[in-house]
């Protein structure tokens, strides 16, 4: 299988784009301009990726009037997005012939918005004009009232974008003060983050490997139970009032729901991730979370609330092994689920875990060796292709 990107000079974006969970929009058609750039060559080739970055086009021009005092609405600014997006359709299609040949059936759209291509507008014409293409999408449902923002039948889920290097950077160099159940973060990353180094900093790092460390170890190290941090507010459409009932929780059950509904700082969330032994997965007004990603490359036992939700990779990944789901309807049953989980259930899932979050983290570039996203993604596209089955491997 042969993929490869178009030529396409995109907007500059800023240093502050890497750091956002967005950013896989920009990243993804960099990594497969490394395997290919339409061209190039004269080879035939599976799949085309168009490159684009309509969602950074639509927060600049959401914040950028906000700071020039001249605040235009979100329609206004995804008529932009929609604009940034025709014309690359515009110009590959009048410099190359494979979008008219196949009428973009074999193209790559990367959308990394909450709610994927609608960024460009509910009724935009350009959403049409693409809809025969494969959007590569963090957002996945089997929720048939998400179209055309997700078709189950055509699109893939990726992961989002999470900048583990500077989890990886910081720690080493900060001290941790921590009462005496607390186990020391540094630890926790040497025994944790070595499979981030590899991917992010092209490194070797001489540290501990994790296959070699007993995960009961990390079960009772973690004072913890069960967390929960980010925004609450009090419109229950809002996570289908899944992340007012986690608050009402930790305010009823303190001493084992950790739930805060502030930000804090890298080094905190990083810390109180890696002290929890399960991590609290409530929707938003997207079903999809970095949250999810972080808790897995942590080790903390995801509990999803997202009844419909889609997972990244899922004909290669056995969610079922380790993911802990519980209906939105059903929140109310929480503490009596995860109680009656043993030890011994939890290093299993520590476990699987271990065997798979690799295959959830973006690499540096598309020479990086080892499993990672892009590869994961390689093998949906070749999978695609071929026309295999059922995409869900342990539903």
């Amino acid at each position: 299988m042969k993929v490869a990107a178009y030529p396409l000079l995109l907007p500059e974006c800023p240093l502050t784009i890497k750091r956002d969970m967005y950013y896989a929009e920009v990243l993804v058609p960099q990594l497969i301009a490394g395997l290919g750039v339409v061209g190039e060559t004269n080879e035939a080739w599976d799949w085309l990726l168009v490159p684009h970055c309509a969602t950074h086009v639509y927060h600049s021009c959401v914040f950028d009037s906000l700071g020039n005092g001249k605040q235009r609405n979100t329609d206004e600014c995804k008529e932009v997005a929609a604009q940034h997006v025709q014309q690359s359709v515009n110009k590959i299609s009048s410099l190359w012939p494979y979008w008219n040949s196949s009428e973009g059936s074999d193209h790559l759209f990367v959308f990394s918005w909450d709610q994927a291509s609608e960024v460009l507008g509910w009724d935009s014409p350009i959403r049409s004009h693409i809809s025969k293409a494969v959007h590569l999408t963090t957002l996945g449902s089997t929720n048939p009232s998400v179209l055309p923002n997700f078709d189950y039948a055509k699109d893939i889920v990726i992961p989002t974008y999470s900048q583990f290097t500077h989890a990886f950077d910081i720690y080493p160099a900060l001290p941790f003060y921590h009462s005496s159940n607390i186990i020391p973060f540094s630890r926790i990353l040497k025994a944790l983050f070595d499979g981030w180094k590899w991917i992010h900093l092209n490194t070797s790092p001489k540290l501990p490997l994790i296959s070699s460390i007993d995960p009961g170890w990390a079960f009772k190290s973690r004072p913890i139970f069960a967390y929960f941090r980010g925004t609450i507010i009090e419109d229950y459409r809002y996570s289908f009032g899944v992340r007012q009932y986690l608050r009402e929780l930790g305010n009823s059950l303190p001493e084992r729901y950790y739930v805060k509904d502030r930000h804090t700082s890298i080094e905190n969330y990083w810390q109180e991730l890696g002290n929890s032994r399960f991590c609290l997965c409530p929707s938003g007004w997207s079903p999809w979370s970095p949250r999810l990603f972080d808790c897995i490359v942590a080790l903390s036992i995801p509990v999803v609330f997202a009844d419909d939700i889609v997972f990244p990779f899922e004909s290669q990944i056995p969610y079922n092994s380790f993911v802990i789901r519980i209906n939105n309807r059903d929140m109310g049953n929480l503490d009596s689920v995860l109680r009656q989980i043993s030890e011994v259930d939890v290093v299993r899932r520590q476990r699987e875990m271990l065997k798979i979050r690799h295959k959830l983290v973006w690499p540096a570039s598309a020479t990086d060796a080892k499993e990672n996203a892009l590869k994961s993604l390689l093998n949906e596209l070749d999978r695609k292709s071929k026309g295999s089955g059922d995409k869900r491997i342990d539903l």
